[in-house]
C-alpha cells in the first residue's frame, strides 16, 4: 500500500514535470509541451450554467428509465 508521504512526493515530481514539460526517464529526456499544449488548448470549463444551456439544446425522452442486471458469471461469459 502506498503511503501518504509516497503520494505526495508522486504528486510533487508530477506537478514539477508539467511546469517543466519535460520528464527523464533512464537517461533519456521526454518533452511534453506539444501534447501539454494539446490539452490545455481542448479544455473547456463547464459550469452549472452551460450545463443548463447544452441540456436545452439535446433531444431528451421525457422519462428515461435505468435498468440494472445482476447475472452471475464471468466478464468474458458476459460479453457473449
Amino acid at each position: 500500500m502506498t503511503t501518504r508521504i509516497e503520494r505526495a512526493r508522486i504528486a510533487a515530481e508530477t506537478e514539477g514535470i508539467l511546469a517543466r514539460g519535460t520528464y527523464h526517464v533512464g537517461g533519456t529526456d521526454f518533452s511534453i509541451h506539444s501534447v501539454l499544449g494539446a490539452a490545455k488548448a481542448g479544455t473547456k470549463l463547464n459550469t452549472p450554467e452551460s450545463l443548463v444551456k447544452l441540456l436545452a439544446t439535446l433531444e431528451m425522452p421525457a422519462v428515461t428509465r435505468t435498468v440494472f442486471e445482476v447475472a452471475n458469471c464471468t466478464t468474458f461469459a458476459a460479453v457473449r
